[in-house]
């Protein structure tokens, strides 16, 4: 666990040494929760749906999915980068998991945007439109439950698109594709309760709804009871099954890798 633990310090200091970048990713995160509010506040304005959320929830909702989506900010190309570089020979010479090394440095860099970006943020936010604070304790422990399952499974759900530089691929069509498809499916830039409800149903077939939606909406109590657990459940089983998936390819991966580098 001990060599875990240094490569998830690793990728705090490594975020934490760009400083100006992570200015700049403070500046995004407020601008855009910022132009979020005042666009749906727009909309309301204009007709939109109350019943479905109220005007503070959807401060909240907005804040929160921002925030979930500035602190699991990735690194898309480590992978590639490395096997280029040809360091993924050290990597595997290494008596530690890559997955789990690979696990350890994300969660890292996870935190340090959580700590100097998303946190402060997110004060400044409540400051200036307010924030819903959940309805009870339980509501608020499940939330964070879910954003820790959200953290496994969207990991898991990168490494498997990640893992295709091991076998001397160019990814960057496939993190295209495959960042469209989360933003728009998993609720970080329209509720999925504003969708169509044939779709919200497709949805809840899939893992996409249990990465930024769920985690938010157990926040607001619209998740409550048994309905609550059946979501941590479903977050739960698609974390292990993208786990066990995750390490196999991983695995598949590095002993077909070809190194560039040297």
């Amino acid at each position: 666990m001990r060599g875990y633990a240094r490569f998830a310090i690793i990728g705090f200091r490594t975020n934490l040494a760009y400083r100006w970048e992570s200015i700049a990713g403070t500046v995004s995160y407020l601008v855009s929760v910022a132009m979020g509010i005042e666009l749906w506040r727009a909309l309301y304005r204009n007709g939109g749906d109350r019943q479905i959320l109220s005007a503070s929830e959807l401060n909240t909702y907005l804040v929160l999915t921002a925030g979930i989506r500035a602190a699991l900010t990735m690194d898309e190309f480590f992978i590639e980068q490395r096997v280029k570089k040809g360091t993924i020979a050290v990597d595997m010479m290494r008596p530690l998991s890559f997955h789990g090394m690979l696990f350890a440095y994300t969660i890292g860099g996870a935190l340090q945007r959580l700590l100097t970006q998303v946190a402060p943020s997110v004060v400044l936010i409540a400051w200036l439109y307010g924030v819903q604070a959940p309805p009870s304790l339980a509501a608020a422990l499940f939330a964070v439950l879910s954003a820790l399952l959200s953290v496994v499974l969207l990991f898991e759900l990168n490494l498997l698109v990640w893992s295709a530089a091991l076998w001397g691929h160019s990814t960057w069509s496939y993190v295209t594709i495959k960042e469209a498809m989360i933003q728009l499916l998993c609720g970080a830039v329209v509720p999925i309760w504003f969708f169509p409800t044939w779709l919200q149903t497709v949805l809840a077939l899939t893992p996409l709804d249990s990465l930024v939606h769920v985690p938010v909406a157990l926040y607001l109590g619209k998740l409550n009871g048994a309905g609550a657990l059946v979501a941590l459940a479903k977050q739960a089983a698609w974390a292990v099954g993208a786990m066990l998936l995750g390490s196999l390819v991983c695995r598949r991966g590095l002993r077909s890798a070809v190194v560039y580098g040297g």
